[in-house]
């Protein structure tokens, strides 16, 4: 892994079809990944079930190979940078996690014409579903 100092890694699902926008010098590609937590209750036996969405931006040529290649329902291992930004709404203020995508990989096994490495391919026909994690 590339020399990253402060990053996350996140595996979960497109929440929807990525979006694009352009901004200032470039274009920005925005999405939202969901990971689900599963567990069972202590006490009652019941099982959990919590779901993290988490928004990203990816910008460039890997936000445009993003929106080329990954839809809604997808599943995506990215690697991202957070950032936690404030600004003023009406007197109050608001605190915005961002996450800017460093790389990233098709899991879903949809992209299988794209080439491996930061173009966010993954191939996936050697994935296994049955891994427990």
């Amino acid at each position: 892994m590339a020399n990253y100092r402060n990053y996350s890694v996140q595996i979960g699902y497109l929440g929807s079809d990525p979006e694009s926008r352009n901004a200032g010098d470039g274009k920005v590609v925005t999405f939202d990944v969901a990971t689900t937590k599963r567990w069972k209750d202590k006490e009652t036996g019941e099982k959990k079930e919590s779901v993290f969405w988490r928004r990203y931006e990816a910008w460039n040529k890997t936000g445009e190979n993003i929106l080329a290649r990954m839809k809604g329902g997808y599943r995506i291992h990215v690697v991202s940078e957070p950032s936690n930004n404030k600004y003023d709404k009406e007197g109050v203020t608001v605190h915005v996690e961002r996450h800017t995508v460093l790389d990233w990989l098709d899991l879903s096994g949809q992209a299988k014409d794209s080439q491996a490495g930061n173009s966010g391919a993954g191939g996936g026909d050697d994935f296994d579903d049955d891994i427990p994690f």
